[in-house]
């Protein structure tokens, strides 16, 4: 009984040693699995973590969301700080006060005396003319047209005058004309509604050799010699008036 007794314990303690867990791994084997654990724990962080275009780099792309639109940035800092635009400095406002003065100082002359109402009505028009049509203030095609037909009926009226009064009003005229060369009368804006006016192609081409003329020649100091170089018969018979075109040529003194 004694030696089945110690059998049976025997056995009982073999199959203990035979279902022992195997022995623990060594310290350098559990830093190597704890070191994979975290560089893997890392790996899944860094793979479920969105990626901001905005801060790679080499990147061009930014978020529409932070992105302003044009011009969206200087108009917040501008509220910001509680800078508005002026419209206009006073100093610009001083320059444009004194042009306009300017301008009516040039179209501004003293009417010859002793002039019939007809010759006073033609200079007039002439001055109105270069007030209406300076540079710089607006102005339809539909008014521009009429300002110039007006111009052009008030030459031909003067050259219908005799005399002193003829003289006294074509002078008026070149007058005018040499004031506001830089402006009502300048090349750019001279005909820049001849198309409208409604003249036929006989009285538009007499008109342009008439302009042409008077702003070649309207300067006193260089007249003489601008009309050694201008055919002024040839503007002349444009006018197809005999008296009116010797009117024209006697005034230049040819």
């Amino acid at each position: 009984m004694t030696d089945q007794k110690t059998k049976r314990q025997s056995s009982r303690r073999g199959a203990a040693k035979k279902t022992t867990a195997a022995p623990a791994p060594s310290k350098a084997e559990q830093e190597k699995v704890e070191a994979a654990k975290e560089a893997e724990a890392k790996q899944q962080q860094a793979d479920d973590k969105p990626v901001d275009p905005a801060v790679v780099e080499g990147s061009t792309e930014v978020q529409g969301a932070q992105t302003p639109e044009a011009g969206e940035g200087e108009e917040s800092d501008g509220a910001d700080k509680g800078e508005t635009q002026p419209e206009a400095s006073q100093d610009d406002q001083a320059k444009d006060q004194q042009s306009e003065d300017k301008a009516e100082e040039k179209t501004s002359f003293t009417m010859p005396e002793g002039l019939s109402a007809q010759a006073e009505g033609a200079v007039a028009t002439a001055a109105t003319y270069a007030e209406k049509m300076a540079k710089g203030r607006p102005m339809s095609a539909l008014e521009g047209s009429q300002q110039q037909l007006l111009l052009y009926r008030a030459i031909q009226r003067i050259l219908t005058l005799d005399g002193k009064e003829l003289y006294a009003s074509l002078n008026s005229v070149l007058a005018i004309i040499n004031e506001n060369r830089d402006s009502a009368f300048h090349e750019k804006r001279l005909y820049r509604f001849i198309d409208q006016v409604k003249l036929s192609g006989q009285d538009r081409k007499c008109f342009e050799r008439l302009l042409n003329l008077f702003i070649t020649v309207c300067d006193p100091a260089t007249r003489e010699q601008a009309l050694k170089q201008t055919d002024l018969e040839l503007v002349a018979s444009t006018l197809r008036n005999g008296e009116k075109e010797q009117k024209l040529i006697a005034f230049f003194g040819k």
